[in-house]
Formats: C-alpha cells, sequence, structure tokens
C-alpha cells in the first residue's frame, strides 16, 4: 500500500508545474510580478511592481501642495477632506499634474523608519477591469516603478503568478 502511494506522488510530482498554470484561479485574474495599467484620472500609463508585502498601493509624486498649506507629522490628519495637488511621472518619462481629494493620512513603517503619506483615491485599469483604490502618494521618481500595487488591488480580483 505505501508503495502505491509513493508512485502515485512521484506521479503527481512529475507533471510539469506549468500545467497548472492558468489564466483565472476562483474567479480571480493571475498577474504576474509586473504589469501594465492605465491610471484612469491622470490618463497615463505605468509599468507597476506588484507587491504583496505592501498593504496599501504607492503613486510617484512630488510638487506636493495641500489647499491651505500642508500639515506635518501628527497634525497631517487635519488635512483630511483638503484638496491635494501634485506632479507625477511615469516610466515613459510622461509627466502629469492632479488634483484630489486627501482620504487618508497613512502611518508607514519602512527600512528608513516611520513617516506618514497622503492618500487618494484612483482608478487604476487593467485590461477590462477599473479598480477604484485608495493609493499613497510618495516620491517615488528615483525607483525603478513609479507605481506600486500593494494588497488592497489584489484584494477579490487578481492572485499573483512570480513565474509570469
Amino acid at each position: 500500500m505505501k508503495s502505491i502511494r509513493f508512485i502515485a506522488l512521484l506521479v503527481l510530482l512529475s507533471i510539469p508545474v506549468t500545467l497548472f498554470a492558468q489564466e483565472k484561479c476562483m474567479d480571480k485574474d493571475i498577474v504576474g510580478p509586473i504589469v501594465k495599467v492605465g491610471v484612469i484620472e491622470l490618463g497615463l500609463k505605468f509599468k507597476s511592481r506588484v507587491d504583496t508585502g505592501a498593504k496599501t498601493s504607492s503613486i510617484n509624486a512630488y510638487n506636493i501642495k495641500v489647499e491651505g498649506g500642508k500639515s506635518h507629522g501628527k497634525n497631517m490628519k487635519n488635512d483630511l477632506g483638503k484638496s491635494i495637488s501634485f506632479t507625477t511621472q511615469n516610466n515613459l518619462g510622461q509627466e502629469q499634474s492632479y488634483t484630489g481629494e486627501i482620504i487618508k493620512v497613512s502611518k508607514i513603517k519602512n527600512a528608513q523608519g516611520v513617516e506618514r503619506r497622503y492618500a487618494i483615491r484612483l482608478k487604476i485599469k487593467l485590461g477590462k477591469k477599473i479598480k477604484s483604490i485608495q493609493i499613497n502618494l510618495r516620491n517615488r521618481k528615483n525607483l525603478e516603478y513609479k507605481l506600486l500595487l500593494g494588497r488592497n488591488w489584489l484584494e477579490n480580483d487578481y492572485l499573483v503568478d512570480v513565474t509570469k
């Protein structure tokens, strides 16, 4: 009996993994670690990094200006609901300015310590699917990927296959 189980296990292990690769799984689209998406409000396309370790998505933003002046540190929460304008640039060097509403101030822990970031809502388009998500504003000008898609973008719609 043990030998039959062992042989069955060997047969299963010998099936190429690509046999299981699909475009959908449990009604979720499968994406790779890098995806090209459009940001509807900006009219720009971004080569984006999918980061399952990041809770919230983040976009390249600089020249950030808050209506009535920016607050700092813990006082940034006083800016909720105010208009915020910024400039962004995709990986092709195309720039666009945008004004939106501050919907959240996030406290982010990273290798440099703790920082607070403003967040707005933007619509991300992949194929025919459009998803409105919260996105943190951060200067990513010196980073390879100007848009980082976190778990809030993946949630309920996408699974990541790192071999894609």
